[in-house]
């Protein structure tokens, strides 16, 4: 708090004092706590001369005696502000008597700090300075494991606290570094260059290790200053330890993870498999069945066996249909059970809204008393989702019905009429209904959260077993090596033993896991959003990439885009090399743009009136007011973001691998080691790149699992008909007239009706390998795509519309739905094509969305 105070009163004052108590700063931050604790009193001596003298100087001498003070006959051009800085008293221009408020409450810290030194120093009075734990820097403790009296909330996730300190902890410092990014990019020379080469150190060695005026600069600067004195603060604390041993662990189970989801994908995938198959053979059996009761009408009509003729033509085979072919049993009285989660919040949502009094009281008595689930009751019932499991639960949730018991809500006999009565029972019903529809949207969302996650927590909870277990081991070690001064050793167990016997308790017993569903509504839903997240996290990095090349819309930024489509979106798992490259990539560019915006080039000086297809507006260097950019660092974080959560899952050196690899890769690395040496270096180059465009190849043929992603395709083709079609003029001739105008002059812009036919052509193209199940096909028509719409959008359109790409908010939509469009084809790809397709999408579901829109 002291050294927080000093900053800001530098960034107040911007004098002379703020000089000196600046040097006080550096003192203080290079010096160990004894060392502090000993100059303490040195720093109150200087504040207490200090405070009185810059009180006499704001105040000045009275004008009635006359004094001149020496330094009025002093003239010079800048002798003004140096009069200002050295805070000297003024008849004319008195120094800001302001300022002192703040020397004041940095002399009232500085006093406090004085007597917990004294605490600390004196034995009786130590317990009122650790009672809020203590201030020992572990920087030069040797047993860190045996003198840390704080609980592992890393490992032992108890509460609400624990959840804060974990996340200050781990992920404190990356705020710090953003601190830096934007006291770096506010304004634009190069001191802040300088802030900006930090962070992208920072950023790059992780957890190893803004300005417009110039009071602005300052005081950014002083805000990242605090910000960094904080993490200083965290190195130095004991719950630091417990991120370290974290980190530690991480970095031995670092291609764990890749396993476990291997192993995971390998079931998916099987039983997807086997999905298919039951699903086929469920077809062929009601087809069979269908046949064999045609026959049998037959030969009950005509008392002869005919022969079962096939019908000719496809009208023909529609419309020979009739009742007789749904009268066979079904099997959906299995997925009876499976019902849709939409259609069950629904059912509650009409439930809680149409019940009467006798509902509401019943709705109360559920939170109020433990419900166990019947089978059959003549009681009343009421449908509530469960919550899902935190990890072993399936990815399926089902109702459960459940009886609740009748209870008598005892109301009051006052006074009061019965109209107040009644309108206080209605509010207090609404109020009840209000907060059960707020209860079963959380269900909702936590239910949904957790399917999307089970996975990432499933994984988690097997690699948390495991660092759990190298923890202790490394505990073990370090009090080996610790063990050299055995007679210490002892004391401070006796010590433990006789003042504070179950002081080290947790570190060598771990406390219970608490069951995830009893813990609250809130707290279930921060637990499942964070897992959500945690698991998105590389679609987070597509969107920031994305994000990023709209902001920017240049070559530079258009590599990111394309490696998404092209590559990393069509293999199972990105490496990390492709990661390192996006960030080496990332770092460049952020670093040549910043360069470009300094008013050192004379061509990039003014940039308004530029061409769009000019070379600064096609290479993305065009100059703004500031380097600042929100996409910049929200790519940066989630970049960063996903590199730590792939070395929490074990993921980061973890290769991925296919069935076949495991037999053929001894034998081609054998291959490869025999010829290597008669190779030349070209020929080395251009094998591995084969290698890897063969890995590609052979990863397509071996399907995840088996969806089916044409509905959500043309949902994005559409939306961008549409688009086209009331926003044409930002895709062709600036006519500055409507649509509608348009079609009434009978003259529609030659280049709006091939956009039109270029998107139906692609989309019967898209549809006709969709009936095909063509993969390869499907993914030279997206390779192809790619290409060509980033040729029309980045180059063709600009010079068309004489429009910047970043200026044209109807191109950026489309873009982006065409980016989702991509990137579900690229999923479409990448898995298998379902054996079993509805030629009609809306039939897939039966619900009355579905109904209506087949109806129309």
């Amino acid at each position: 708090i002291c050294y927080i105070t000093i900053i800001i009163v530098i960034s107040i004052r911007l004098d002379v004092m703020a000089m000196m108590y600046l040097i006080w700063l550096g003192i203080f931050l290079i010096s160990s706590r004894r060392f502090i604790q000993r100059i303490w009193s040195i720093y109150i001596f200087f504040h207490i001369i200090v405070f009185p003298v810059q009180y006499m100087s704001a105040v000045g001498a009275p004008p009635n005696l006359g004094f001149e003070y020496p330094w009025l006959a002093v003239n010079f051009n800048s002798w003004p502000q140096l009069k200002r800085w050295l805070y000297l008293p003024d008849y004319v221009t008195p120094p800001i008597a302001t300022h002192l408020i703040a020397d004041f409450f940095q002399f009232l810290f500085a006093c406090q700090q004085w007597r917990v030194f004294v605490y600390e120093t004196n034995e009786e009075d130590r317990k009122y300075a650790e009672a809020g734990g203590s201030n020992y820097e572990i920087i030069h403790d040797n047993d860190v494991y045996k003198n840390n009296r704080t609980s592992n909330f890393v490992t032992d996730l108890r509460n609400w606290l624990d959840y804060f300190k974990y996340e200050i902890f781990m992920y404190g410092i990356w705020s710090v570094v953003l601190i830096m990014y934007l006291t770096g990019t506010w304004r634009i020379d190069y001191l802040s260059f300088g802030y900006l080469m930090a962070c992208i150190y920072f950023l790059w060695d992780g957890q190893n290790f803004l300005i417009k005026h110039i009071t602005v600069i300052l005081r950014l600067d002083g805000l990242c200053m605090m910000f960094l004195l904080l993490q200083k603060r965290i190195f130095a604390s004991h719950y630091w330890q417990y991120i370290v041993t974290e980190l530690d662990s991480q970095a031995k189970f670092v291609s764990q993870g890749g396993i476990l989801f291997n192993e995971m994908l390998c079931k998916q995938r099987e039983e997807d498999d086997r999905r298919e198959e039951q699903t086929v053979m469920k077809t062929i059996q009601n087809l069979k069945y269908i046949k064999e009761q045609h026959l049998r009408l037959n030969q009950s009509d005509s008392k002869v066996a005919s022969k079962l003729v096939e019908p000719s033509e496809h009208f023909e085979a529609i419309r020979s249909g009739d009742y007789y072919m749904f009268n066979y049993k079904s099997n959906e009285e299995e997925d009876e059970g499976k019902q849709d989660k939409a259609i069950d919040i629904l059912e509650q949502f009409f439930r809680v809204l149409s019940a009467c009094d006798k509902d509401a009281a019943v709705a109360v008595a559920i939170q109020k008393h433990p419900i166990s689930p019947v089978i059959e009751s003549n009681s009343q019932k009421f449908t509530t989702s469960p919550s899902f499991s935190s990890l072993s639960l399936p990815l399926a949730a089902t109702t459960i019905t459940t009886t609740m018991p009748l209870l008598q809500v005892p109301i009051e006999i006052t006074s009061v009429e019965p109209k107040e009565i009644e309108s206080k029972k209605k509010e207090k019903l609404i109020f009840i209904k209000i907060r059960l529809i707020g209860e079963i949207i959380t269900d909702y969302f936590i239910d949904l959260f957790n399917q999307y996650s089970h996975d990432y927590r499933k994984v988690s909870r097997k690699l948390a077993k495991m660092k759990s277990e190298d923890k202790v081991i490394q505990r073990e070690c370090i009090q080996l090596k610790t063990n050299d001064d055995k007679a210490s050793v002892i004391d401070m167990d006796k010590m433990a033993d006789n003042n504070h016997p179950d002081r080290y308790v947790h570190l060598r017993k771990p406390s219970q896991p608490i069951d995830i569903n009893q813990r609250s509504r809130p707290y279930r839903l921060f637990n499942s959003l964070f897992y959500f997240i945690m698991s998105q996290s590389e679609l987070l990095c597509y969107s920031a990439m994305i994000i990023k090349h709209l902001t920017l819309g240049g070559l530079l930024s258009m590599l990111l885009p394309l490696s998404i489509f092209l590559w990393t979106t069509l293999s199972p798992r990105p490496s990390r090399n492709y990661w390192i490259a996006v960030l080496i990539y990332t770092h460049v560019m952020i670093g040549i743009t910043y360069l470009y915006q300094i008013q050192f080039y004379d061509w990039n000086i003014d940039t308004t009136d530029a061409h769009p297809l000019s070379v600064i507006n096609i290479i993305g260097v065009t100059r703004k007011e500031t380097a600042f950019s929100i996409a910049d660092l929200f790519l940066f974080s989630s970049l960063f973001l996903h590199r730590s959560i792939l070395m929490q899952l074990g993921l980061w050196k973890a290769e991925q691998t296919t069935l076949n690899d495991s037999t053929s890769t001894d034998v081609n690395h054998s291959e490869r080691k025999h010829e290597s040496n008669e190779q030349s270096k070209s020929t080395r180059i251009k094998s591995y790149f084969m290698t890897l465009i063969k890995r590609f190849h052979n990863q397509l043929q071996q399907p995840l699992f088996v969806r089916d992603f044409y509905v959500p395709m043309f949902f994005c083709d559409f939306i961008n008909i549409i688009l086209v079609i009331s926003f044409y003029s930002a895709f062709g001739e600036q006519t500055g007239v409507n649509f509608v105008q348009t079609i009434k002059e009978n003259r529609v812009p030659l280049s709006f009706v091939g956009i039109l036919l270029i998107q139906f052509i692609f989309i019967i193209i898209d549809r006709a390998l969709y009936l095909r199940c063509n993969v390869y096909g499907k993914l030279c028509f997206q390779l192809f795509q790619v290409i060509i719409v980033h040729i029309w959008l980045f180059l063709v359109l600009p010079n068309e519309t004489e429009t910047k790409f970043r200026d044209n908010c109807a191109a950026q939509f489309w873009y982006v739905f065409k980016c989702i469009y991509f990137g579900c084809s690229s999923i479409q790809i990448r898995s298998k094509y379902p054996k079993h397709r509805i030629r009609n999408a809306l039939m897939q579901r039966f619900n009355y969305f579905n109904q209506y829109v087949y109806r129309m």
